[in-house]
């Protein structure tokens, strides 16, 4: 019998980055203020304007190739002989476990044979695929060979939102720390027609060019000069012309480190309260940044007497 689908059950679901819908009646869109109409004259149909409670007869399942369907079904929470609105939270709560397992990429709910008080549905499972191969473009050999031991993508991995987000940010991450703040990286699913439900990641990467650091500025600095604050940034150096041995890219761990650094200079000079309230990094152009950091230095302070106790030599 043809399939009809369950009238204004509609979900937008989110579950490490996965989505379920649910479709309307009778192959109607989804919206629909029309009710499905009946196959055949005065046989029951669905209404959303009008819930009803129906008794599951039978649940079976459609789409399904590599996982058991039976296993599936019994996650969904829906059993033969419940008694279940519809519409109602009962299909969306089923809905909602599915996808929250991680494995299925869309999960739709129709009926196949609709009764008075008696329903028998169908579950179409439209499963994820698992990770083949990885291919980058865009990068030298050795940096593909890097990304390779960095990502450490599992051949047979089940492909998801999530795995594919924090791929582009593994690898963003990788070369913001060399210089490249401005790095693009964008992955491709491939379908794998051959190895049935199979697929490789195209990750293209485009790096830009490194940032370099046009100024630094100290707000809120009194009593130590700039030029002594700047050369405790061992790995922060603003651009300056003839540098040669210390490169004026912008690093963000870097930094992290250097402004440790600065404090402790702070500290050893008398002052211990000294802190950075704020740190601020804004482009200068596309390929520049300029770096404000503002100071708070506190008061500076001596030994005042030193005086020994114990025995003398």
């Amino acid at each position: 019998m043809k399939n009809r689908f369950l009238p204004f059950l509609f979900l937008l679901l989110t579950a490490v980055g996965a989505s379920a819908q649910l479709r309307t009646g009778l192959g109607s869109r989804l919206g629909s203020s029309e009710s499905p109409a009946p196959a055949t004259p005065g046989a029951p149909t669905l209404s959303y304007a009008d819930p009803k409670v129906y008794e599951i007869m039978a649940i079976t399942t459609s789409g399904t190739k590599f996982y058991d369907a039976n296993s599936l079904v019994s996650i969904s929470g829906l059993r033969v002989g419940d008694k279940v609105e519809i519409p109602g939270e009962s299909i969306s709560s089923a809905l909602r476990r599915l996808m929250e397992q991680g494995i299925l990429d869309d999960v739709q709910v129709s009926y196949t044979k609709l009764e008075e008080g008696k329903i028998w549905l169908n579950i179409y499972l439209k499963e994820r695929p698992r990770l083949y191969s990885i291919q980058f473009d865009g990068i030298r050999k050795g940096e593909k060979e890097t990304l390779n031991d960095k990502v450490k993508l599992i051949k047979g991995k089940i492909i998801t939102e999530s795995l594919i987000k924090n791929t582009q940010t593994l690898i963003k991450r990788h070369f913001m720390d060399k210089g490249f703040l401005n790095t693009q990286v964008r992955v491709t699913q491939l379908a794998d027609t051959l190895r049935g439900n199979n697929a490789a990641l195209k990750v293209t990467v485009n790096k830009g060019d490194k940032v370099k650091i046009n100024r630094i500025e100290f707000v809120g600095r009194e009593e130590i000069a700039e030029k002594k604050l700047r050369r405790k940034l061992k790995a922060t150096k603003q651009r300056r012309f003839g540098r040669i041995f210390t490169p004026s890219k912008f690093v963000p761990k870097k930094f992290e480190e250097d402004k440790e650094k600065l404090l402790e200079y702070y500290s050893k000079q008398g002052y211990r309260d000294a802190r950075i309230l704020s740190d601020t990094v804004y482009a200068q152009d596309g390929k520049s940044v300029n770096v404000v950091l503002r100071i708070e230095e506190g008061k500076r302070y001596y030994y005042r007497n030193i005086s020994w106790e114990g025995n003398y030599l």
